[in-house]
């Protein structure tokens, strides 16, 4: 059964399904359930698609697509038979990684087809697909040519660098509604954040250069807005990011410490950190710390 902040989140989802918007990022902290909100979601997604009058149900029959490191990818299935009433995402599951890559070979003779590795009419005959990072951006145009109902990229701080055949292969899904979710939206930098919206909502952002170049003096005022912007309603429409926190809404936890374990690099470490930090001193004149 669903907890209170969970409903919520739920809610949020189909809310943002029935405005329009082309994604949202779920970035609840670890441990509050994202895996379940998701699939409640996508078995929503699915009834109110096989519920509408023909002609209408544009969707019903595409495939829903779910990318995720590949430790996770079994969590997944075993989390859909926990929680989920058999036949609720469809009946075809296509496991799209490990050795079961191998089920999914090309093996067209079609020239047009033939550089593909994967046939992609024989993935997009499943209800559900799942895959890795990398084997989507091992195979992204057979991917890219797949049109799916949602596509939802578990951990998408994978794709946090832009340009990389992480980010590309993820940016080239052909999908209606796109579901991010991340307990960590932003790792090392400002950055990842524009990369993980390019793929939920592009252009939210602006293009790359200008919002690295707008946040590049930590303006705290900046970062309040962009907040703002992500995180709150905005004329009464669902917000497009969700973040919530364990210690608001699991109660009885214990308080959170932090222990610092002082350790001394490895010698060959220290030598290659202090080549790169007298090289940085070089090249900027500044004092090294």
């Amino acid at each position: 059964s669903f907890k209170l902040h969970q409903e919520h989140g739920f809610k949020w989802l189909v809310d943002a399904w029935t405005t329009g918007w082309p994604g949202v990022l779920l970035a609840d902290d670890m441990g509050l359930g994202k895996t379940f909100q998701s699939l409640a979601f996508l078995a929503w997604v699915r009834a109110d698609q096989e519920a509408r009058p023909p002609g209408r149900a544009r969707l019903a029959k595409r495939p829903m697509l779910i990318v995720a490191p590949t430790a996770l990818l079994e969590n997944w299935v075993e989390e859909m038979g926990k929680h989920l009433a058999p036949g609720a995402l469809g009946g075809e599951l296509a496991k799209v990684f490990g050795p079961s890559v191998r089920l999914f070979r090309n093996t067209s003779t079609d020239k047009a087809a033939s550089f593909e590795r994967l046939d992609r009419e024989k993935i997009a005959q499943h209800d559900i697909v799942l895959t890795t990072y990398e084997t989507l951006a091992d195979n992204h145009i057979a991917f890219s040519k797949i049109e799916f109902s949602v596509a939802l990229f578990d951990e998408i701080q994978k794709i946090k660098d832009p340009g990389t055949l992480n980010a590309n292969a993820a940016g080239a899904i052909n999908a209606d509604f796109v579901l991010g979710l991340t307990g960590t939206p932003i790792e090392n930098r400002i950055e990842d954040l524009w990369s993980i919206m390019d793929r939920v909502m592009p252009g939210q952002l602006r293009d790359l250069r200008t919002f690295s170049s707008n946040y590049r003096d930590d303006d705290l005022e900046k970062y309040r807005l962009l907040s703002d912007q992500l995180l709150k309603s905005q004329g009464g429409a669902p917000p497009i990011i969700l973040r919530r926190m364990k210690g608001e809404h699991l109660k009885g936890l214990p308080s959170r410490e932090y222990k610092a374990y002082p350790t001394d690099m490895p010698e060959v470490q220290a030598r290659a950190y202090g080549e790169v930090v007298a090289e940085a001193v070089a090249r900027t004149g500044q004092r090294a710390p």
